[in-house]
């Protein structure tokens, strides 16, 4: 077994510098305040312990594998395998010259495992002109995925829908006991904290999730009551969400969240313009591990920024009568590929069709 490429016959690249897992320490400071330096220890540690089992099994294999050939080698397979199905049997392969191909949405080619030719086959979508990059999907994920995964991040991570797909790690806590009259009944329907990784598609399941446990953090008695007739348990926030119940209490969650993620964008050494400013510094190389580790942060914070802005945006909106929250709805939120207006449009006439303003 070689764990690396020979240097006369390079099929695979002899090293993976612009995975996290092989970051210096100096690089990995780039990420100081945000969750991933812990996934990228987790995930170092997780190969490692893979490392040590196969150690155990088989003792001859440390001797001649180290545990940064092993990394190599897991970086290599896990960045490039593809899973296919062959003869209804499903199966994870290797496909040389298939794996070069960029990451490109939405989709411009499909790949799969033909059975009745006997061959992994790639078919394009859409014409693709003579001399154009052929360009394969690595899916929708969030920035930090695919810079833990495939060692690189795009600055424009959205679906033609318009929807962001970056997604942050938030903890949101219930009111403290000693000031909440309410504490021990909202306890009956979640825990003390929420950690939950939210996008700005607010609609999205973790995202909902994180709004129904805001609005249960903020209900009053009367909310209360008409929460627990409908959700018994944390579980069931988890896949039955509390949708808005009134203004009041939107409002209430509303500055919750924002309140979190001020304090959260605290724990960065630099700001959300200060990284879009590195981001136009021609200095800042395209596809370096600097540029990046800008685009992860900026990423991060740009979701914050919007549920602090969400809030002070929203609160004027349904602080009105009604009717009149439903004109500057039709008004000036139409765009809904737009975060904020997306939002706006199904709370306000959420709220007005069950007649709880």
């Amino acid at each position: 077994m070689r764990t690396r490429p020979p240097t006369n016959d390079v099929v695979l690249p002899s090293t993976f510098n612009s995975f996290p897992i092989f970051f210096s320490e100096e690089e990995l400071s780039w990420f100081e305040g945000s969750d991933l330096v812990r996934q990228i220890e987790e995930r170092k540690a997780n190969i490692a312990a893979d490392y040590h089992a196969v150690c155990r099994c088989c003792p001859d294999f440390a001797e001649r594998h180290t545990l940064e050939d092993f990394l190599w080698c897991r970086t290599a397979v896990g960045s490039r395998n593809f899973g296919i199905t062959i003869n209804g049997v499903k199966r994870t392969t290797m496909v040389p010259f298939a794996d070069m191909l960029n990451h490109y949405r939405p989709r411009e080619t499909s790949w799969t495992f033909d059975d009745s030719q006997q061959s992994f086959t790639m078919t394009s979508l859409s014409s693709i002109a003579t001399g154009q990059q052929v360009m394969d999907s690595y899916g929708k994920k969030c920035n930090s995925k695919f810079l833990l995964h495939y060692g690189f991040a795009i600055e424009t991570n959205r679906e033609e829908d318009g929807r962001c797909q970056n997604e942050i790690f938030i903890e949101f806590k219930m009111p403290d006991k000693e000031t909440d009259p309410h504490h021990n009944h909202r306890l009956q329907l979640a825990g003390p904290t929420l950690s939950i990784r939210c996008m700005m598609t607010f609609d999205e399941k973790r995202t909902q999730e994180a709004f129904s446990y805001c609005r249960l953090a903020v209900a009053n008695q009367e909310e209360l009551a008409d929460i627990q007739r409908t959700h018994r348990s944390a579980y069931s926030l988890t896949n039955n969400p509390i949708h808005p119940i009134s203004a009041r209490n939107e409002i209430a969650a509303l500055l919750l969240m924002a309140q979190t993620c001020r304090q959260q964008l605290t724990r960065y050494p630099t700001t959300y313009q200060a990284d879009l400013s590195l981001l136009k510094d021609p200095d800042v190389l395209p596809f370096s591990n600097r540029r990046h580790a800008a685009i992860i942060m900026s990423s991060e914070k740009e979701i914050l920024e919007w549920f602090v802005n969400l809030s002070a945006e929203c609160t004027p909106v349904l602080s009105l009568p009604i009717e009149d929250a439903v004109a500057v709805v039709n008004d000036k939120y139409t765009n809904t590929k737009e975060d904020t207006s997306r939002y706006l449009r199904s709370t306000v006439y959420g709220l007005r069709n069950r007649s709880r303003w």
